[in-house]
């Protein structure tokens, strides 16, 4: 009997569970969005992945996002529809776009700054419906997903045509930096010439010019504005990138400017002071040039091949740091087989061959 009596109250949970849960789920407060977007549009990509896909594994099926492409007629037609319907000017004509509740957020900064805050303030006030936008239902039957994975979905080859003719640039210095980096392997009189040879003018403008790149792409990166970036690339594509930031928390334009800072001190610490430890000095610099000169292939291969757009400015950074690890080379490589022939007692104390 007493199995029989809990074997019927269980059903009538599972029942009252099943009937509730449609009740549960319509009163859970739900944001609607639409967001603009473009195949051709390298930004559009950099908002689905920085900051579309992050917001949708937060919230869940709190947040319904749809998905417009903009090259399909019926896709175009709504956003156009919209800019005459709110009245937007010329200026702010363009993807990516999100429409959520009456607002229109436009660009990479608007939407990365202004769309998380707004969805946690329509979740806590209830959730809110799909914006009026022309043509919505047809869009809705035919368009919402609930990821955006066919956003994101992408290859190397893809991300390589995204930025035309920046990419293709990139990728031409790339081979460059490869083939220098082959003739630097091996040990060869041409680069203790090289380093006799270079006036410590040049290698001081030279770093100097690499100091201000770098200063300026990290005014980019920690204040998230937008920087020129001239007739080729898209810097604000890679700046804004995850890439763009070691193990997430320092940007790499900091990083560069403290490596091209410490290398205009050794120079100047090397030529001015005199103590017995800035004889060492040339090995520091090899250390911190080959260092930098092996980063920057690695970032010149990141922007064509993993994030699909190319910086300028990191291209100027890469060919300076190339230069710097040149000039220095061979005489770094020469006090360090001293030190490995004579120890470190007889170099510090000038026991050295010239």
């Amino acid at each position: 009997m007493n199995s029989v009596v809990r074997l019927l109250l269980t059903t009538a949970v599972y029942c009252l569970l099943f009937v509730l849960s449609p009740l549960a789920h319509a009163g859970m407060s739900t944001v609607e969005v639409v967001y603009f977007s473009s195949p051709q549009c390298p930004f559009c990509t950099v908002v689905a992945e920085r900051d579309l896909e992050p917001l949708q594994q937060q919230h869940g099926e709190a947040l319904q996002i749809l998905t417009v492409d903009t090259t399909t007629e019926r896709g175009e037609a709504s956003l156009r529809q919209i800019w005459v319907d709110r009245d937007v000017p010329s200026t702010r004509r363009g993807v990516p776009t999100v429409a959520i509740d009456d607002q229109l957020l436009v660009g990479t900064d608007e939407i990365s700054r202004q769309l998380p805050t707004l969805i946690d303030h329509h979740i806590q006030q209830g959730g809110v419906g799909w914006p009026d936008i022309h043509g919505l239902d047809e869009l809705l039957e035919t368009e919402l997903s609930p990821a955006i994975d066919d956003v994101v979905a992408d290859d190397w080859r893809n991300r390589l045509h995204r930025d035309v003719p920046g990419n293709y640039v990139s990728t031409a210095l790339l081979v460059i930096l490869l083939l220098i980096a082959l003739a630097m392997i091996p040990a060869r009189r041409w680069q203790q010439k090289v380093a006799e040879s270079t006036p410590f003018g040049l290698k001081v403008g030279v770093a100097a010019l690499g100091f201000g790149v770098a200063l300026y792409l990290a005014y980019g990166e920690t204040t998230r504005q937008d920087l020129f970036c001239g007739p080729v690339g898209q810097c604000n594509i890679v700046q804004h990138s995850d890439m763009a930031m070691l193990f997430g928390v320092l940007p790499l334009a900091v990083l560069g400017a403290l490596a091209y800072g410490t290398l205009l001190a050794l120079y100047f610490l090397r030529r001015y002071n005199s103590s017995k430890w800035t004889c060492l000095i040339p090995t520091a610099i090899l250390v911190l040039t080959v260092s930098g000169f092996a980063f920057s292939i690695l970032l010149t291969f990141w922007q064509p091949f993993v994030i699909g757009a190319t910086c300028s400015w990191c291209l100027i950074s890469a060919m300076t740091m190339t230069a710097c690890c040149v000039f220095n080379l061979g005489e770094g490589r020469r006090q360090l087989s001293q030190l490995r022939r004579q120890g470190l007692d007889v170099v510090l104390d000038g026991h050295t061959e010239r």
